[in-house]
């Protein structure tokens, strides 16, 4: 009888043990889609607005662009007059608004450009301080480095997502090209983002994964990636993969794991 009860806690055991380590490599999947969508739902603003001096200036004069959202766009420091020098400026989304993607933004971006992403060597840094987006806050920054008209490096420096005492950090530098969209200048909303990016984020647990992303697809409009692959190795050396979807503007993806598929819903 002894022998029984003892087989079966150790069965139990097992059992715990491995759904254990399955739910945490989910979560680091969970946490690393959660901040690279967070991050993607802003990228636009920042790029669009600091692609070419005269669309900025106009954005500065105005301080609104209700074709593209319910931000607004104040200088911070800079010559709104020759536009050639550096300029800093910020999109404050105030007390809370949300654009076309449906994606819920509360705070500051606050950008410095050194030369305008138009330009092979454009180069704009980005900082966040506390930017709730869905309820979720962004500290840090980013750096955008062009590499053609319409290609992008973005650099992360610092970068962290808070919920309440959950924390999730983010080392990335993700490789980012607009692929449609483009030709509509005075239109952001159209744009479509191809993503590619090698990484390390640890997630709300403290476990590290360490990421590599092929051929995000991320539209404007959206509120989540709509298709790609992340392959993700754990500090543990488990390896799994998140297939993004099928070019459908959902929040589902599935992780392959030890052979089996978990469907899990990007917040």
């Amino acid at each position: 009888m002894k022998n029984n009860i003892f087989l079966i806690l150790l069965l139990a055991g097992l059992f715990f043990s491995c759904r254990s380590e399955i739910d945490r490599n989910i979560q680091t999947a969970k946490d690393y889609m959660l901040m690279t969508n967070k991050l993607l739902s802003v990228m636009p603003h920042v790029i669009y607005s600091s692609q070419d001096s005269i669309v900025l200036k106009l954005l500065l004069q105005s301080q609104i662009d209700t074709n593209n959202t319910c931000a607004t766009y104040n200088l911070i420091e800079g010559d709104t007059l020759s536009m050639l020098d550096s300029i800093v400026y910020n999109i404050d989304f105030g007390f809370g608004c949300s654009d076309s993607d449906q994606v819920y933004k509360v705070g500051i971006i606050t950008c410095a450009i050194d030369s305008y992403l138009n330009n092979s060597n454009g180069k704009c840094n980005v900082e966040f301080d506390g930017l709730q987006i869905d309820g979720y806050f962004l500290w840090g920054g980013v750096e955008i480095n062009a590499t053609t008209t319409s290609s992008y490096e973005i650099i992360t420096n610092n970068l962290r997502l808070q919920s309440g005492k959950d924390v999730v950090v983010f080392q990335d530098t993700l490789l980012c090209k607009i692929q449609n969209g483009i030709l509509t200048t005075n239109y952001m909303l159209d744009d479509e983002y191809l993503i590619s990016s090698k990484g390390i984020l640890i997630d709300r647990d403290n476990s590290v994964g360490n990421g590599i992303s092929h051929d995000l697809y991320k539209k404007s409009s959206c509120s989540w990636i709509s298709s790609g692959i992340i392959e993700i190795e754990t500090d543990e050396s488990k390896k799994y993969v998140v297939n993004c979807g099928d070019n459908y503007c959902d929040n589902e993806a599935v992780i392959e794991l030890n052979g089996e598929n978990y469907i899990i819903s990007m917040p």
